[in-house]
Formats: structure tokens, sequence, C-alpha cells
């Protein structure tokens, strides 16, 4: 942390001098400008009715030596500037020097210099910076096809409408995935009729905001709260000191807010694109586990017995990164075995669970159509309803 903040402070450093620098430069130029202006109409003047060129007048020597003045003070201001950007890579450098481990990896060519771009550039579609996305996709001649963009490019669309305060993208999202969002269990209708309720309660028309509230009837059975705290803001409705339960419930913005959320995860999941980053999981995997390894590789060194890590393929241990728990290699939960995509693969249970094949089969006496019940839960299943998972 102290490091993240020892770069921030040169970084603030060098941006409030670069904002300086800007506004002493258009400054200085537009004086420039004008003397240099001042003085070509000078010239012309002088030039009109004499046969060769006049000598320079006190005023025109004056000019000339305040733009010498205003480009030399550019000059010294550009490297002042330049001086606090340089040291944002030196602090960068000094305080970001990791220790060679087995977990470096530096040759980044060929195929893996590929399936990185591709994880870039899935991060960046993600994100919703497709013109950049696009940008890395042509100069890296990746194999990402218009029809995988297509997706991103509606999401981009209907999130840009809602930015804008414009639910009309996001109202046709919802009717022609109806089927998709109601399996997933989408609160996106619900939050989006809810959205329009409130508008008319704010804007005052009661009678209107009475006849919309029987769309709301459909959504009774799942937000049946939800409708009822709706009801009583538009009944407490012009009164001179409505409750303030009621008001919080009126506030826009917060809606338009959680609206943006969800639509952004269930539209992910409706398209078939990926629900989280595949970049940010592994840049948050990576900051929460690296610090412990780099502390067991100190350890290894010092007791001499380095020797025992030495695959990048391979964590030594087991790592918790909060957010889930991550190994390279998968290992079935029952029979302690390391799966392998050709002999032993993982195989998923209709539950859930993940069991390798042999477990699977130990469980089902090699009888693929015989039920059986998860070692994990209750769930009862047969072989055949089980899919095997490829990494």
């Amino acid at each position: 942390m102290e490091a993240c903040c020892s770069v921030e402070k040169e970084t603030d450093k060098a941006t409030t001098k670069i904002a300086t620098f800007r506004h002493t430069l258009a400054k200085n130029l537009t004086e420039c400008d004008f003397l240099i202006g001042q003085l070509k109409k000078r010239a012309r003047q002088s030039e009109e009715g004499t046969d060769g060129p006049m000598p320079l007048t006190d005023a025109e020597r004056n000019d000339l030596k305040r733009i010498k003045e205003l480009l030399e003070a550019v000059s010294a201001n550009h490297k002042e500037a330049h001086g606090p950007i340089s040291k944002i890579g030196k602090s960068i450098d000094k305080s970001f020097a990791s220790p060679e481990t087995p977990m470096a990896v530096h040759d980044i060519t060929g195929e893996k210099q590929r399936m990185l771009n591709e994880v870039i550039a899935d991060h960046l579609l993600w994100k919703g910076s497709l013109d950049v996305a696009k940008c890395l996709i042509n100069e890296a001649n990746l194999p990402i096809t218009h029809q995988k963009l297509q997706p991103f490019y509606q999401m981009s669309a209907v999130l840009e409408g809602l930015r804008n305060r414009d639910i009309t993208l996001a109202q046709e999202f919802c009717n022609d995935h109806r089927s998709q969002l109601d399996n997933i269990r989408s609160t996106l209708d619900f939050q989006l009729h809810r959205l329009q309720f409130v508008q008319l309660i704010n804007k005052k028309n009661i009678q209107d905001a009475l006849n919309f509230s029987t769309k709301l009837s459909k959504f009774l059975p799942n937000h049946p709260t939800q409708i009822q705290e709706l009801m009583g803001a538009m009944m407490s409705c012009g009164r001179p000191n409505p409750p303030t339960c009621y008001s919080r419930l009126l506030q826009e913005e917060p809606l338009w807010h959680q609206l943006i959320q969800t639509f952004s995860s269930d539209a992910r999941s409706v398209l078939g694109c990926r629900v989280d980053s595949a970049l940010s999981t592994c840049v948050s995997a990576g900051c929460a586990v690296l610090p412990g390894l780099i502390n067991l590789n100190n350890v290894m060194s010092q007791r001499k017995v380095s020797n025992v890590w030495t695959s990048r393929d391979e964590l030594p241990i087991e790592t918790d990164a909060n957010i889930s728990r991550y190994h390279s290699l998968v290992a079935c939960p029952i029979l302690r075995q390391a799966c392998s995509e050709e002999h032993n693969p993982p195989m998923r249970l209709f539950c859930g669970h993940v069991i390798s094949r042999d477990a699977l089969m130990k469980l089902t006496g090699g009888n693929f159509s015989a039920k059986f019940k998860c070692p994990y839960c209750p769930v009862e299943q047969t072989a055949n309803d089980s899919q095997q998972i490829h990494f």
C-alpha cells in the first residue's frame, strides 16, 4: 500500500505540473501569435511605397525580444514538466522491485502472447471499451469474429442509453429476451417498471401513476413488499410532510444505478458473455496470493530448499484468494487424486458438484443408468446426468 501511495504522490505532482504547463503554454503562444501578427502587419505597411527593406523600429525590436523570451519560457517550462513525469517511472521501479521467483514468466511469445492479447481484448469488451478492443484485435490479428463482438455492441448501446437516462433500448432488450431473463430469475423488467412508476409520481401525475400501477400486478408474486411500498409512496404524494421512508423510495438516481448494474450482469448471462472478467479475476487472485508465495519462496531460499519448487506450471500449496480457491491442478475431493484430461477427467454432477470420472464409476458401479446420491448433498441422480468439464 505504501508503494502505491508513493507512486500516486508522484503522479499527482506530474498532473499538477502538466496542468500548469498547459495553461502557461496557451497564454504564451497566444501572445506570440499576436506579436507575430503585429510584425507582419507593420512589414506590409512599410513595404508599400518603398523600393527596399526598411530598418527595424524600436517597437519591432521590442516585439522580437518579447517573442524570444516567451519561446524560451515555453522551453524551460517543458523541461520542468518533463521532470516529474520521469520520476513516476523511477518511483515505480523503486517501489515495486519484485524478486526473481519461479512464478516469473519471461518468454511471453508466440501462443502465449496471443492468449494474453485475447484475455486483454476480452477484458476491454467486458468493460465496454469497444473501440480500444477492436483496435487491439486488428493490430494483434486475433481470431475474434464480428459475431462474437455483436453482443458487446448491443450491450454497449443499451448501457449508453441508460446512462443518458433513456430506457427505450432496455425495454426492447427485455421484450426480445423475456424467456431467457425469466430462466435466470432476472429483476430487470421489474426495475424498469418501478423506475417508470417513480418518475410518474415525482412528476405529480398521480392519475397516470394509478393507471400504470396495473402493470405492476404481474410482479406481485415475486415482489410483494416492494410493490406495497410503491403504493404507499403514491398515496403519500402531495402531503405536506411525507414519511421519510417514502421519500427515499422516490429517489431516482439510486434506481438508475441499480438498473445499470442489473442489466450489465443479466445481459452478460443472456447473451453468453462472461459474467466476470478473466483478466480482473486473475489480477485480483494474484494480488491476494503473490505476497504469501513470495514469502514462501524467501523462506525456502533461506533454508536452501529452493529446488523443491522449480515448476512454473504448479503451485506448491493451495492458495486462498478470498474470492475463491485456486489451484493449478484439479483434484478429486473423494479419491484425492489428480484429474487428467485424457484418463480421469473431472465430471460435473447434476447438482453442480465436481468429482473425477473414476469416483463416479465407483459410485455407480460402472452402470451409468443406476441412481446414486451425491457425496456432498442428498440430490439423487444418474451418471448420464453428468458432464465432463474442460479447462
